[in-house]
């Protein structure tokens, strides 16, 4: 039986440093340096001394910490050493139950095969759920290559991402009683932040990418909320949006996709702000 959390646990995290302004500074300047030599090299500009796939390794890699990088960065700015403890404290694995990991893992996936057969029914064709190759050509050794991938994957991005974007953002807001504008905050810049990233992956910007993002982005936070905002569950989300973007096609990015993944999304955060009491403020208690 899956156990969702609407009340938080009495002992929360104390975000002593709320200064939203300057970790996007930092997370935007971290990142974006990083992945500007690889963006240079998509586009024909710089020509790199050393072969594309370490430079978009270690890139890509670095941008991906950015978040974390910047938490680190603020705790020496500010003289406040136990602000990067704080947002990890959120990390809970004990008390959850796996069942419950395990659907938060598959719903990005899931979310992906029905808009995806959704599309095709209403735009005629054949349905097709995986990538082209070399996808395709690993058949049923995709059973153990997925979960291989979401296991190690989950040491990337979601770990580098989610500390800042939930664990110390969305945390604040919520602190101030203003959960619903560090949603709208979260989800506007974490399309924006990606936007170097999405031209070396060969990914159009769109208005469609930034209402899938959006939806991707309240659907996450209506989990971490629900969980009694565990960074786990932040972290197995994101992961589960990386392997669906990795393995299978998407139909997230078109007008009908993006629109109706967003509007489910709407629904549920405002769902989950209710039943979390409109996040009454916590902050004074610091």
């Amino acid at each position: 039986m899956l156990t969702l959390r609407t009340n938080l646990s009495k002992q929360e995290p104390c975000i002593e440093t709320f200064r939203p302004l300057t970790f996007y500074v930092l997370a935007f300047a971290i990142a974006w340096t990083a992945w500007t030599p690889l963006v240079l090299h998509k586009l024909d500009v710089l020509r790199l001394p050393v072969p594309f796939v370490i430079t978009l390794f270690v890139g890509q890699t670095l941008g991906a910490f950015a978040p974390v990088l910047s938490l680190f960065m603020m705790q020496r700015i500010f003289k406040n050493p136990n602000l990067v403890k704080q947002v990890f404290s959120q990390f809970r694995f004990r008390g959850g139950a796996i069942p419950w990991y395990l659907v938060i893992a598959i719903i990005p996936v899931g979310i992906t095969m029905v808009l995806n057969v959704s599309h095709t029914m209403f735009s005629g064709g054949e349905v097709t759920v995986l990538r082209p190759e070399p996808v395709q050509e690993l058949g049923y050794a995709l059973l153990a290559v997925i979960p291989f991938q979401f296991a190690l994957g989950m040491i990337g991005s979601p770990l580098g991402e989610e500390p800042g974007w939930r664990g110390y953002i969305l945390e604040g807001f919520i602190r101030k009683g203003r959960a619903l504008a560090g949603s709208v905050i979260v989800a506007g810049l974490w399309w924006i932040w990606h936007l170097p990233l999405f031209v070396v992956l060969g990914v159009e910007p769109s208005a469609y990418t930034f209402l899938a993002m959006a939806g991707h982005s309240l659907v996450l936070d209506s989990l971490f909320l629900l969980s009694g905002r565990n960074l786990l569950v932040a972290m197995i989300y994101h992961q589960g949006i990386n392997t669906s973007f990795l393995f299978f096609i998407s139909k997230n990015e078109t007008l009908g996709g993006s629109v109706a993944l967003l509007l489910v999304a709407v629904i549920t955060r405002a769902v989950v702000h209710n039943l979390q009491g409109k996040s009454k403020p916590r902050g004074s208690d610091c």
